[in-house]
């Protein structure tokens, strides 16, 4: 079963857009660190009442907990301005009504 990972953060979504528009994207980036590093399956972010939210599934909570550690990841997210985010994983449980 995979670990899925919701990381909200106040503000900064102008900050992260800013950031995503300069040449090199730092996003891309970390994307790539994430890759190399293994176990994440999927990942989006989205932003609601100014709250930066992002959605991220992984192979294990090992995988995640190994990937916040990483000091690319922390500067990333101290260069965008938010507040360090509340995370929350949660362990998958099939019942049977996956849908993609």
């Amino acid at each position: 079963m995979t670990t899925l990972v919701i990381m909200r953060a106040k503000g900064a979504v102008d900050q992260l857009r800013e950031m995503a528009s300069r040449d090199p994207n730092p996003f891309e980036h970390v994307r790539e660190l994430a890759l190399a590093q293994g176990g994440i399956l999927r990942h989006r972010v989205f932003h609601a009442d100014g709250d930066v939210i992002v959605v991220d599934e992984w192979e294990s909570a090992e995988a995640v907990q190994r990937w916040m550690q990483n000091p690319e990841l922390q500067a990333i997210i101290d260069q965008a301005g938010a507040d360090q985010p509340e995370v929350t994983l949660a362990e998958e449980i099939d019942i049977g009504d996956k849908v993609g």
